[in-house]
């Protein structure tokens, strides 16, 4: 928000490493006493290369840096919910 310009128009917004829907399952469990989330079966060999969560350029562009992980963000993001019904 303080950068004089951007060399990009889209910019990706990421912890920067990929994370699967089972660390969003388990984070949402954590903080929800008796949820149970069953998946269907997905990649068998972690989450993969998936450069749409890199994020070079803005941290090249901007100095960002993330402060969330998955069960953080989770956490944060239930508890402003709770605040902010739809």
């Amino acid at each position: 928000m303080t950068a004089q310009t951007l060399r990009h128009d889209t910019y990706n917004v990421s912890s920067g490493r990929p994370a699967t829907n089972r660390e969003f399952a388990d984070a949402l469990q954590a903080i929800t006493p008796g949820l149970r989330l069953d998946l269907l079966p997905g990649r068998q060999d972690g989450p993969g290369d998936d450069p749409y969560l890199d994020t070079t350029r803005l941290t090249r562009d901007t100095g960002f840096a993330p402060t969330f992980d998955v069960a953080k963000a989770i956490a944060d993001y239930a508890a402003w919910r709770a605040d902010h019904p739809r």
